[in-house]
C-alpha cells in the first residue's frame, strides 16, 4: 500500500489459531478459526467475518474508515473515495438485484444503504 501513497496502516487478519511465518514481517491479529455449533458447518470462508469480528471485538481499533482488502487483491493506486458514517461502500460484484423488490436483502438495502444504487445480497 506504502508504494501507490495509499494512506494509513496494515493489520493482516489471520485465521489459522496461531502465528505463520509472515508474523514477525507483516502487523497481523490472529484470530480462532470459526466452529459452529451445527453439524457438519464447517465452511471455511466463515472465518473471514468471523475473524473481522474478532478484530474489532479485541483490537478496538478507532479508525473513522476501515478497508478490507481481500487476500488476493493489492493497490493499484491510493483509494479517494468518500464515505460517510453508517454508509458502508462495496466494490461492484457481478450480481444485480431488483430494488422494487421486497425480500429481505432488499429489505436490508433499504435500510442501512441510504443511496445504494447496487447490492450483492451474496454478501449480505
Amino acid at each position: 500500500h506504502k508504494d501507490v501513497g495509499m494512506p494509513g496502516k496494515i493489520t493482516r487478519l489471520l485465521s489459522a489459531g496461531g502465528r505463520d511465518h509472515l508474523f514477525n514481517q507483516i502487523p497481523t491479529h490472529v484470530s480462532p478459526n470459526y466452529v459452529s455449533d451445527l453439524p457438519n458447518d464447517n465452511y471455511s470462508p466463515y472465518n473471514k467475518p468471523h475473524s473481522l469480528d474478532h478484530w474489532l471485538q479485541e483490537a478496538k481499533p478507532k479508525e473513522d474508515v476501515i478497508i478490507i482488502i481481500d487476500p488476493d487483491c493489492m493497490f493499484v493506486k491510493p483509494i479517494d473515495i468518500p464515505v460517510a458514517e453508517g454508509s458502508p461502500v462495496a466494490q461492484q460484484a457481478f450480481y444485480s438485484f431488483d430494488f422494487e423488490k421486497d425480500d429481505i436483502p432488499m429489505q436490508i438495502a433499504r435500510r442501512y444503504c441510504h443511496g445504494c444504487t447496487f447490492l450483492d445480497p451474496i454478501a449480505v
